[in-house]
């Protein structure tokens, strides 16, 4: 099983936008020659070994769905409506504490329950795995409000105020405890959806001095009736295919998984069933790029499954955004997150059950800027993407205006409700555009902030339709249309705002009868450490994008800048996520993705090293980058995985001409006093561990050179030294 489509079974219900740092030759200082995994490999084509069978049109009639009437504070239950097993979440504010702790947009991912009446309350309890049966005591007991039997035989929930309250579980054994509850509003129990809000906090215990003290603000509790997911039939997940779905565990097969499926979009379905709302401070002017969204989105669907499911309409004040009831698509001018898609899925099945956007450009102005220079630069993508959005509309009156870490699992009981992290979108252009004069499309600030909208929107909207992301989308130049800067908007690229070829086929898959191509390029989350092509941001040459992205490093750092000063930033900004890239780029497809620029990645990365002539490389970058030619295997923190482990993945071997010409070169850099101290040592202290052909031939080379010189310099002697010691004399 290729790796890329391995590790996508182990996506949990979003993928964190995780890319770790580490000491920059830390994890290569200790190579052994066990524990080594096969070279990772860039994304080639994938072909799916079992097609998807063909999906019926014939759709069941809707079924009717349980209700109940609601009593000031309270729902009144018929008792057989009880009697099932509910799928029990709760949607909360990406802004708040729940939402943002951790660094991310995160939210509450829902479980199993069962109501049981018992003593005078109607406990909501999660489920045994094995039995299905309600977990008694303490342990499973998520939460439970009084209850009274009506003469009429109703169950009368009373939802002022908990019994027991609820805690949700952040890591270890840090958890936040219900402390103060307000009910916000009236409890609803209407299609299938029980829902009643909570002006609540949450005081934390157990954990660390910088997690918050408190977390305060409304969350929706929600139950769904096993009724309303009727209409809803999961759809199995093929890991051979380059369709990246959130997935679902199928219960009792280890190896099999659902799809993560927005419901009510099934050939036969009606159109028009699913309303997203625009939030009060949504502005009017963009409200055209938002219609443009969905309209494109309904466009690949109807030719996916017949149905153009997506409506838009204006949200009043009193819809929450986070209501499991509604979608909307919240603005915020505050912060500089860029953009989210929180949803919940029904872990049993892969249904989406909760689903929303939420739009942070609190730096409009400058990304407004960045894309102007953008468009400047591709004057032809400019013209597509601009035209592609209606202009907007005359401006309106407008109604209303996280530390990245890994932790290891929460060892709380079962009652404590789990995070789970969403996939974010940052806000920015990172090094795609940089200060590029404007030679293309004259283009007006509202004609960029629409394509803007509508490019982050049409990425999000994806999310929520449960695909993850393809960051090799801009490197598919098979399937990307003429003009076009993606396969697909699932990648991190700007200037796509409808769905690509990929998004289209996506859908038939997840949605159709089937994709209608099996040999798109695919890389996620979990490949971005691992893969070297799967790169964000690259506008489809990760090489070149990557040596780019070398040379602005090393611009920024001149000869003259503190060693501690360099360090700091290297550490802060991840620079051996880049380091590492260029070496795992080398000798693969990539180098020959371009044919009118068939790059050499080795070659490109020792003129670097060698920086011959007046060199104006800072050496402590040098060295890291002669480091990473000594380097064959590198080591992941699989995030991914229960525990986080480490793995090694080699690196692609040097062929034997450029072995030879590294060992010249390092040779004539490690003899030439000239040359900076750090450098030289660096690289002989590489050499003892490096595994790579000449290395111990150009250690006794050395030594015979050094040894050989009369009076040396104090310099010459730390590098004998250093050379004896890696012989161990």
């Amino acid at each position: 099983m290729r790796i890329w489509t391995a590790l996508a079974i182990l996506g949990a219900l979003a993928a964190p936008a995780c890319d770790g740092g580490s000491e920059l030759s830390a994890p290569m200082a200790a190579l052994t020659d066990t524990d080594v995994t096969p070279t990772p490999q860039p994304p080639v084509p994938v072909t799916a070994t079992a097609p998807l069978p063909p999906v019926t049109v014939e759709v069941p009639p809707a079924p009717q769905l349980p209700g109940g009437d609601t009593d000031g504070t309270a729902v009144l239950f018929e008792p057989a409506d009880l009697e099932v097993d509910w799928l029990y979440g709760m949607g909360s504010d990406p802004d708040g504490v729940i939402g943002s702790l951790g660094g991310g947009a995160a939210g509450i991912a829902p479980v199993r329950v069962r109501v049981v009446l018992e003593d005078g309350v109607a406990a909501i309890r999660t489920l045994d795995a094995r039995s299905g049966a309600p977990v008694a005591g303490a342990a499973g007991l998520v939460e439970s409000y009084p209850y009274t039997t009506l003469e009429d035989g109703r169950v009368r929930v009373d939802f002022a105020a908990p019994v027991v309250a609820p805690g949700f579980a952040v890591f270890d054994t840090c958890t936040y405890e219900l402390d103060r509850y307000t009910l916000a509003g009236a409890p609803v129990f209407a299609d299938g959806l029980v829902t009643w809000p909570g002006d609540e906090r949450y005081v934390r215990s157990g954990c660390p001095n910088w997690a918050p003290p408190s977390a305060d603000g409304v969350n929706v509790h929600f139950l769904r009736h096993p009724a309303a997911a009727a209409a809803y039939t999961p759809r199995r997940a093929d890991l051979a295919s380059p369709f990246g779905f959130f997935l679902a565990p199928v219960a009792g097969e280890p190896d099999a998984a659902w799809l993560a499926r927005l419901g009510g979009i099934r050939p036969g379905a009606a159109d028009h069933t699913i309303t997203y709302y625009l939030s009060p401070s949504f502005p009017e002017a963009y409200s055209g790029a938002a219609r443009h969204v969905f309209d494109t989105w309904n466009d690949a669907l109807e030719d996916a499954t017949g149905v153009r499911p997506f409506v838009v309409a204006r949200a009043g004040d009193d819809i929450i955004p986070w209501d499991p009831r509604f979608h909307v698509v919240l603005w915020r001018e505050t912060g500089s997150g860029g953009a989210v898609a929180p949803f919940a899925q029904d872990p049993a099945t892969g249904e989406i059950v909760q689903s929303f956007v939420v739009m942070w450009f609190g730096e409009l102005d400058d990304l407004v800027a960045r894309y102007h220079d953008f468009f400047g630069a591709h004057p032809d993508l400019a013209d597509l993407v601009l035209d592609d959005v209606p202009p907007p509309k005359p401006q309106g009156e407008r109604r209303g205006q996280a530390l990245t870490a890994t932790f290891g699992a929460p060892q709380v009981p079962a009652r404590y409700l789990r995070r789970s992290v969403y996939t974010q979108r940052p806000l920015g252009l990172r090094e795609v555009a940089q200060a590029r004069a404007t030679l293309g499309r004259d283009a007006t600030d509202e004609e960029v902030t629409n394509a803007i909208v509508a490019d982050f929107l049409i990425h999000e909207m994806g999310h929520n339709l449960g695909l993850r992301h393809n960051f090799v989308g801009s490197a598919d130049w098979d399937h990307t249309t003429a003009g076009e800067s993606s396969s697909t908007t699932m990648d991190y690229v700007i200037g796509l705002t409808h769905p690509g070829a990929y998004d289209r086929d996506a859908m038939r898959y997840g949605y159709g009868a089937g994709a209608l191509d099996e040999t798109f390029l695919y890389c996620t989350d979990e490949d971005l450490d691992v893969v070297p092509g799967c790169v964000q941001w690259d506008f489809g040459h990760p090489l070149r994008y990557t040596l780019e992205q070398i040379d602005r490093i090393i611009a920024g750092s001149p000869p003259e800048t503190p060693t501690s000063e360099v360090t700091t930033k290297a550490q802060e900004q991840d620079w051996s996520s880049v380091f590492l890239r260029i070496r795992g780029l080398i000798n693969t497809v990539w180098e020959g993705l371009d044919p009118a620029d068939p790059a050499d990645g080795f070659q490109e990365l020792l003129d670097r090293v060698v920086c011959a002539g007046e060199c104006a490389t800072h050496e402590w970058i040098r060295t890291q980058l002669a480091l990473q030619l000594l380097y064959t295997r590198h080591a992941v923190q699989a995030w991914w995985e229960p525990g986080a482990p480490t793995r090694w993945y080699d690196l692609p071997a040097l062929d034997e001409t450029e072995a030879v010409t590294l060992m010249t070169s390092l040779y004539d850099l490690v003899v030439d006093s000239a040359q900076p101290q750090t450098l030289r040592l660096g690289i002989v202290n590489k050499l003892p561990t490096a595994n790579v052909d000449g290395a111990t031939t150009l250690l006794d080379e050395l030594h015979g050179y050094f040894g050989a010189l009369g009076e040396l310099s104090t310099n010459d002697q730390a590098v004998l030294s250093a050379i004896e010691a890696a012989l161990g004399g």
